[in-house]
């Protein structure tokens, strides 16, 4: 849905575009708009991501020292989960 409406936007900027030049602040808002809404979006999930890696690294240290695990097991994990998310 949000790529439909984001496609929506991108057709309206391009009909601007060959319109009269009154309509120049219109385009100028319509392309501000858009790409304030795209890096919001890209801002949040990256922000859900780091909340999901934080939550994992802080249950893996509390098993850890809660001696559940010994700490070999916790450096797999640990790589593990890096690599899912690509981190070095």
């Amino acid at each position: 849905m949000r790529n439909k409406k984001f496609l929506q936007k991108v057709e309206d900027i391009f009909n601007l575009m060959y319109c009269t030049p009154k309509k120049l602040y219109e385009l100028k808002n319509l392309i501000n708009e858009t790409t304030q809404n795209m890096f919001t979006d890209v801002f949040k999930r990256l922000e859900e991501e780091k909340s999901e890696i934080t939550n994992c690294l802080n249950n893996q240290r509390k098993l850890l020292l809660d001696n559940r695990i010994d700490s070999s097991e916790y450096q797999k994990e640990h790589i593990k989960l890096l690599r899912e998310h690509k981190i070095e």
